[in-house]
């Protein structure tokens, strides 16, 4: 994966697609190239965090890619904003979960940076703290600005989870943009319209998402951290969502025509996505192949031709020009 260039960054539709869909990630938060407080596999060396709030086992991962690495002037809890991708994989227990990929790097300003009422939050006892560490932000923005993902592909799986206990109504999703099962990538929803997306969001629906990367099923080891005196502790990234909606043609650029509430594909399509459609719901968790797969980071793919247009649910948008499709190879 290469270093985004000056002009792909003054150009937001040559780094925000992943083989013809949405696919990117704005985060913006403190730098820590190390973080102790967590158990990371062997062999991980090309990774660092970012802090956004005052609990660090909170911080979120982000690889460095071949051809990609992080600054040497950017120093520990210095303020920096990246652009990323995010690519899903299978682990040894055939399991999806999700990497978040760099692509460049860039200083925030007083609107991107975490707010203030982000460190001043009630950390668990379990939980370390860096003592006396109070940013600046904004304390006033509610756009998530220092946390932004948005993806669009086909839904390849879902899985319902009625309120249990403490715990709320939540629907773990799988959403595709290759023909590659082992790299769906895992959404997640909480909220009271849970109950309601798993009854009418159809596996094969071409969908868009808005949400933000974090942390979740943060447990605390046996082992204690001698300097913080706290458990080290496990987690598992994922990305947590707003309402699914349907995707416009900037979203997947592989819609060709709108006409009123549909579209239709370009001859162009991958075969997959129809293949998709036309097979019956599945578990999310079920089986895509043995053992882990890692996560693909080639910047982009080619095409295959599909057999048929076929039409799919969507509200317009304003479509891509010629000359837009033939920069980003479509």
């Amino acid at each position: 994966m290469k270093p985004l260039s000056t002009d792909a960054l003054r150009n937001p539709d040559l780094y925000q697609y992943y083989q013809g869909m949405k696919n990117v990630c704005y985060l913006a938060g403190y730098v820590r190239r190390e973080n102790p407080n967590v158990v990371v596999p062997s062999g991980t060396t090309r990774q660092f965090w970012l802090q956004l709030t005052n609990n660090e086992n909170l911080m979120l991962p982000v690889t460095l890619p071949t051809g990609i690495e992080l600054p040497r002037r950017v120093t520990d809890r210095q303020g920096l904003k990246v652009i990323c991708q995010v690519r899903g994989w299978r682990n040894e227990k055939n399991e999806p979960e999700l990497r978040i990929f760099a692509r460049s790097f860039s200083r925030i300003n007083a609107l991107e940076m975490p707010p203030l009422t982000a460190f001043e939050k009630a950390v668990p006892d379990s939980a370390p703290e860096t003592a006396g560490f109070k940013p600046f932000g904004s304390g006033f923005r509610n756009n998530s600005a220092s946390n932004k993902v948005e993806l669009a592909g086909i839904l390849s799986g879902k899985r319902y989870r009625p309120p249990v206990g403490d715990k709320g109504a939540a629907i773990f999703l799988l959403l595709r943009q290759t023909a590659d099962p082992s790299q769906d990538i895992p959404l997640i929803y909480y909220g009271k319209l849970a109950e309601k997306l798993s009854e009418d969001l159809p596996v094969g629906a071409a969908i868009f998402v808005s949400g933000r990367y974090r942390m979740t099923n943060v447990e605390p080891t046996t082992d204690i951290n001698e300097v913080t005196g706290k458990p080290y502790v496990t987690g598992t990234p994922l990305i947590q969502i707003d309402v699914p909606s349907q995707p416009v043609d900037r979203d997947i650029l592989y819609i060709d025509e709108i006409n009123g509430a549909r579209v239709r594909w370009t001859e162009k399509t991958p075969k997959w996505i129809f293949e998709v459609s036309n097979r019956r719901p599945r578990n999310v968790e079920a089986q895509a192949g043995s053992g882990a797969r890692e996560p693909a980071v080639a910047e982009t793919g080619a095409a295959s031709t599909a057999t048929s247009a076929s039409e799919v649910a969507a509200r317009p948008g304003s479509p891509l020009s010629d000359e837009e499709r033939r920069a980003l190879g479509l």
